[in-house]
């Protein structure tokens, strides 16, 4: 299930019908794809299938997901010549995982070599465990989206009006998106 979805929209928005339904999907989605691209994980729940580069004296991997599930398969492959078999399993007894920041600490050193290290596991948030800022962020960076879209004015955040009278102040954000998701965007850069 995604991180966030059309409900959690519906709910910020205070959405009572279903006519933008699409739409509302539409923008959950893309607002995830762009968190995933802006951040270089993927943030959302999933098996992953990674290989690494090892240089001399390497004896720690930093998994490019995080955080990881711990109840889940874990394993790590040695390997230059790119065979993976039983015979090129690491012992789980000879690493140590940090589940919360994704790094793999090995009590030797890795081969070195050009994607000598497979690592499979799972990691990501589910929408049960996400954290609650993170969830708010991209919600109501999707929210300002969805505004956007209604009224057809990507490029505006918002526009004030005194009262009164006289001019508008419009707000734009650099690259139409919100501080607040910029900034979680440099707090969850691997």
């Amino acid at each position: 299930m995604a991180l966030i979805d059309r409900d959690d929209l519906k709910r910020e928005l205070q959405l009572r019908d279903s006519s933008d339904i699409t739409l509302l999907e539409t923008i959950c989605t893309s607002i995830l794809s762009l968190f995933d691209h802006l951040t270089g994980r993927t943030m959302e729940e999933g098996t992953r299938t990674e290989y690494y580069d090892m240089e001399e004296y390497q004896d720690r991997i930093h998994l490019d997901n995080y955080p990881v599930n711990q109840t889940a398969t874990f394993t790590v492959h040695e390997d230059t010549e790119w065979e993976w078999g039983d015979d090129t399993l690491i012992a789980a007894t000879e690493y140590r995982v940090d589940y919360q920041k994704g790094i793999v600490h090995y009590n030797s050193f890795f081969t070195e070599g050009k994607q000598s290290v497979k690592v499979v596991y799972d990691a990501g948030y589910t929408s049960s465990n996400v954290r609650a800022g993170l969830k708010q962020v991209l919600t109501r960076q999707a929210v300002v989206w969805f505004k956007q879209a209604k009224k057809e004015t990507w490029d505006v955040t918002s526009i004030t009006t005194p009262a009164g009278g006289g001019g508008a102040v419009i707000e734009r954000h650099e690259k139409n998106l919100l501080p607040e998701f910029k900034m979680m965007v440099e707090v969850e850069k691997r």
